[in-house]
């Protein structure tokens, strides 16, 4: 996943507004960039975290059952696989809405305060490889101990559940020339090992994702959290992050990744095997989680007015007009995306040209934080997207 980070020094705002909130020898701001920070923690952080941790817990306790089932040889343990299947959706639209929070350790290490790059660990899309999953499972591999810690994450986290309890037959991913099917040790297997194998694969990488996600709301939890705590304490002395300004600078990314992630990427299909989720049909379903991930951050709550956020220091500068165009770019992106006819798979089967109105939408949208947004708050843009001018 290619992200836009930002570090360089944003210049000193201008002069302000009588509703700003100011302190001595700030630039009138400041006590409205601190308030920011924290309701992007108490509000959208923390709160993002956790529901990511209880949901891929979820995901791994279904996947578990219906492990068990297929190794019990239960008659039809198909609603167990439904159950499953239902679980990864939701498991899914609480980590897309994390994969727009980058800050901290789940951040690529060396590029944002804190990072560790631990966001691939548990979900690595576009890093992933069906057909190496499929070598792991007829070697039997993924039932070794340090397995998921020690392979690459191509071959596991959410990528891999979602191939392991969405793909149909008893086929593989691998071409002729691969040795499971030059040596025959995949037709050897026979339907029913490939069943089971999958069914365990799916819940051994259910489980490490969900201790890895779990780990991570650990970090960001209120009074208890490390991440939290580096966070919030942005600005003062012996905080990672100098100033509030370069928090705010690596919380706000995850808006440029609209453009680059998801109008370059998810929406730049035009046929269904190049989407996101063609297996479980859930790409549209990501698209709209990202959106929603997007909004939270610009206003650094779930809703508008719930806390404060860039509308509000938008406001003290003189720029309200501003935040009601950002609203309403928000709310075409997703009316955009909504309006394409049943699931971005369907759609595109019929049609290679049906998600071209929503990336345009969300290409209009994008424009607006990469240009005006960033002006009015004289941040600098990224230097990886400067150049994108569409």
């Amino acid at each position: 996943m290619k992200i836009i980070f930002k570090f360089i020094q944003v210049v000193v705002l201008g002069a302000t507004s009588a509703c700003s909130i100011s302190g001595p020898g700030d630039d009138g701001q400041e006590a409205t960039r601190k308030a920011i920070v924290r309701s992007a923690a108490d509000r959208v952080l923390a709160p993002a975290y956790a529901e990511a941790s209880t949901a891929l817990s979820g995901l791994a306790d279904a996947a578990r059952s219906y492990a068990d089932a297929v190794a019990g040889g239960e008659a039809d343990p198909q609603a167990k696989r439904d159950a499953a299947r239902v679980a990864f959706g939701t498991a899914m639209d609480a980590w897309q809405r994390v994969e727009m929070l980058l800050v901290g350790p789940a951040g690529p290490a060396g590029l944002v305060t804190g990072g560790e790059s631990l966001r691939d660990e548990i979900y690595s899309f576009p890093v992933t490889n069906r057909c190496r999953i499929d070598e792991e499972l007829a070697e039997g591999s993924f039932e070794e101990p340090n397995f998921f810690t020690a392979n690459l994450v191509n071959v596991r986290g959410l990528d891999a559940v979602e191939y392991l309890l969405f793909v149909e037959g008893t086929d593989n991913a691998c071409d002729a020339t691969r040795p499971i099917n030059k040596d025959g040790t995949w037709q050897a297997l026979g339907a029913d090992e490939i069943v089971r194998r999958r069914a365990e694969y799916a819940a051994r990488a259910a489980e490490d994702a969900a201790a890895r996600a779990a780990a991570l709301a650990s970090r960001w939890s209120p009074g208890t959290g490390d991440a939290y705590a580096a966070f919030v304490s942005a600005g003062e002395a012996g905080s990672p992050y100098p100033t509030t300004r370069v928090a705010l600078d690596e919380f706000s990314s995850g808006l440029f990744d609209l453009d680059t992630h998801v109008k370059d990427r998810k929406l730049a299909a035009h046929a269904p095997e190049e989407l996101e989720s063609p297996l479980s049909a859930r790409s549209k379903e990501n698209v709209l989680a990202n959106l929603a991930a997007a909004w939270e951050i610009f206003y650094a709550a779930p809703s508008a007015g719930e806390g404060t956020g860039y509308d509000d220091w938008l406001a003290n500068v003189g720029q309200a007009s501003l935040v009601a165009d950002v609203d309403a770019a928000f709310a075409a992106a997703e009316a955009a995306v909504r309006a394409v006819p049943g699931s971005f798979e369907t759609a595109l089967a019929d049609d290679p040209n049906a998600l071209l109105g929503a990336q345009s939408a969300v290409g209009d949208l994008a424009a607006l934080l990469k240009g005006p947004f960033l002006a009015a708050l004289d941040l600098m843009p990224p230097a990886d997207g400067a150049g994108d001018a569409d």
